[in-house]
């Protein structure tokens, strides 16, 4: 919630600005190029006021990142149609698609904390929370997309907040039954099962090598369920294995 606010905070900052540089603008195209940015600034405030709660909309990083591109290539275009450059328009298109793709590198990850992985999540990505696994230094957040299907979240904690991070696949089982993967959290010994099977049993009961119960969510389809399935694995080697219904499945190791 705290980086919601302040990311519109900075939107409200831009678009005094943007009103400012309209007043003294020297000439009508100007005016008009800033007078667009500023409507799509503006829209882009009230859908962040919105963001904060409803998590069906856009995370709040994608909306800055479109306001941070456009203040960007409006800049750069007025400084290059000011510069002496022969061919300006290449240039031009260059700079827009360069600054595009700049913008959307997520270099806030390797500095920025986040005090709680509510926080992180709704500022990197859009859908409910469903269920939040803890681990000993990550945690995976469950949450639901728009379309109702289930995806999951590795998050790394640190002593000064939670950050994005990345989760190396251990261990894998695709087939007809559905797709499990077992993930390593980079620099912890931090291990989750995520996956989905397929089961037309009327009663579905998981559990792993340890005889910890899995946790499911279900999706029903006609007879079978599409079950979502998810757990923290304390102590993981590479004998894991789960037991649906009773049945042994193996997961093979990923190099």
């Amino acid at each position: 919630m705290l980086y919601g606010i302040f990311g519109i905070f900075c939107l409200l900052v831009i678009i005094v600005m943007l009103i400012k540089k309209i007043k003294t603008a020297k000439n009508k195209r100007t005016a008009i190029l800033l007078g667009i940015c500023l409507i799509l600034i503006i829209i882009s405030v009230l859908f962040s006021i919105v963001n904060l709660k409803n998590t069906y909309l856009e995370p709040l990083n994608s909306i800055i990142r479109l306001i941070l591109w456009l203040g960007i290539s409006v800049i750069a275009v007025k400084k290059i149609n000011q510069s002496k450059i022969i061919r300006k328009k290449p240039v031009i298109v260059l700079t827009v698609l360069l600054s595009l793709f700049l913008i959307n590198i997520p270099i806030e990850n390797q500095f920025i904390r986040f005090e709680s992985p509510e926080e992180l999540f709704h500022y990197n990505y859009s859908g409910e929370i469903y269920d939040i696994i803890n681990g000993k230094d990550s945690c995976m957040i469950i949450y639901l997309k728009k379309d109702d299907t289930t995806g999951a979240i590795i998050m790394r904690k640190t002593e000064k907040g939670y950050k994005g991070t990345g989760a190396k696949r251990a261990a894998n089982r695709f087939d007809i039954e559905g797709n499990l993967n077992v993930y390593h959290v980079k620099g912890t010994s931090d291990f989750y099962l995520s996956g989905f099977t397929v089961s037309g049993a009327k009663e579905v009961i998981i559990t792993d090598s340890a005889d910890n119960k899995v946790k499911t969510r279900y999706n029903i389809d006609d007879e079978y369920k599409i079950i979502f399935l998810y757990t923290y694995i304390e102590n993981y080697t590479e004998e894991y294995y789960l037991l649906v219904n009773g049945k042994k499945t193996s997961l093979t190791k990923q190099f």
